[in-house]
């Protein structure tokens, strides 16, 4: 990334300032799990957010930072005016830069959520769902993946183009990983799809992960990336222990992201509190060289980031909420309050030269409809799930 959002400061100024500047409800269990030209980003309604101090967390992981000096400052999100898409949640939106493989801009795979899908098969929990938009605001239809006939040793595979979750492997290929649940959340299995060129992708039978000694059995929203301080590794983050402490965990794997072995909980340092206060619902994105951002939700309320100097050992609390439900007040239209936040999740856009030109955020949001028959009689964001509705919002930062 060029021009990353950091400060070179003095060793005098850190002896000064005396510290160090700083992603609920159980998981959804129909969670689903998919990367645009340059457009302009910023031509709509914005409403700035406030940031109020909070204490900063951090882990007692060991130190592996190799960015001295780089100081990141929280980015500030500017909450966008309307709907991205209505009756819809469980977001995850990527760009796709690459025009050989489909349209440049943002795709954002998700799951329908009124009790209707586009017509051509099935999604799972890595969705096959998802709508386009060339600027990241209007979206065309939904639509299913394109079926690539034959492609897997003749069996029929899938096209995926622009998901948030491809991974490119250290030692060659693509993965997106899969996780299937039961009831309650049981895990049943955390397996993949395979691609050589990252855009047809074929299902394998491997399950490369047995979950760790403390998740009583469930795993939920999970993210991964190619560690930058260790050669040849893959990072699993994933929430774990869904009825318990239901918060982050860490798992590695080889250059070839098959295997994942268990190494650690509580990486965001949430445990032992109420799982509604956990951070969940975890992203990350890449802040600088070695560095990652994480972005999380919790109890619903806010949006909140972590900074990673050593690829998800530790983590440090950046101060602050990045978006809270109020930030939407007037920019839905007169008749929806924004009630809760779920599933941040984000997408970097290419300024043309190889930096970042602006950082779009995506959410399930839980709206009040009061124009629906007898809702204008309750309190909004009450017990009445009549009035209620799944949609996804955004915000913008041009902030790196």
């Amino acid at each position: 990334m060029n021009n990353p959002r950091f400060l070179f400061v003095a060793a005098f100024l850190s002896a000064c300032a005396g510290a160090d500047p700083a992603d609920s409800d159980p998981v959804d269990t129909s969670e689903t799990d998919v990367d645009t030209a340059e457009t302009d980003l910023l031509d709509t309604d914005l409403v700035e957010t406030d940031l109020p101090d909070t204490d900063v967390v951090d882990t007692d992981a060991p130190d592996t930072d190799d960015t001295d000096g780089m100081v990141f400052l929280p980015q500030t999100f500017t909450a966008e005016a309307g709907f991205r898409i209505r009756h819809a949640g469980n977001a995850k939106a990527g760009y796709n830069a690459d025009a050989n493989a489909g349209p440049v801009g943002i795709y954002l795979y998700h799951q329908p959520k009124d009790g209707t899908e586009p017509s051509g098969g099935g999604g799972g929990m890595l969705s096959t769902i998802f709508a386009y938009s060339e600027d990241g605001l209007t979206f065309d239809a939904a639509e299913y993946t394109e079926v690539a006939t034959g492609a897997c040793n003749g069996q029929d595979g899938a096209r995926i183009v622009g998901h948030s979750e491809r991974l490119a492997l250290p030692e060659g290929g693509y993965r997106l990983y899969r996780l299937m649940q039961g009831p309650m959340a049981a895990f049943q299995s955390f397996s993949s799809m395979y691609s050589d060129d990252g855009v047809v992708y074929c299902n394998l039978p491997t399950d490369h992960y047995e979950l760790g000694p403390n998740d009583n059995g469930t795993m939920g929203i999970y993210t991964t990336f190619v560690a930058e301080h260790t050669e040849n590794q893959v990072v699993l983050l994933y929430l774990g222990d869904l009825f318990g402490d239901n918060n982050t965990r860490r798992a590695v794997a080889g250059g070839d992201g098959d295997q994942f072995e268990w190494h650690s909980d509580n990486v965001l340092g949430d445990a032992g509190g109420e799982a509604s206060q956990a951070y969940v619902d975890i992203s990350t994105v890449p802040a600088a060289p070695g560095v990652r951002r994480l972005f999380s939700m919790q109890g619903g309320n806010g949006i909140y980031s972590f900074i990673t100097h050593d690829d998800g050992v530790s983590f440090v609390q950046e101060p602050g909420p990045r978006l809270t439900p109020s930030d939407f007040d007037g920019l839905l239209g007169e008749d929806f309050t924004t009630c809760a936040f779920f599933d941040p999740t984000l997408v970097q856009i290419p300024d043309g030269s190889g930096g970042i030109a602006a950082t779009r955020m995506y959410l399930t949001s839980r709206v009040w409809d009061a124009s629906v028959p007898g809702c204008d009689a309750y309190d909004p964001c009450t017990m009445h799930q009549e009035c209620d509705e799944e949609v996804i919002l955004s915000a913008v930062t041009t902030d790196l």
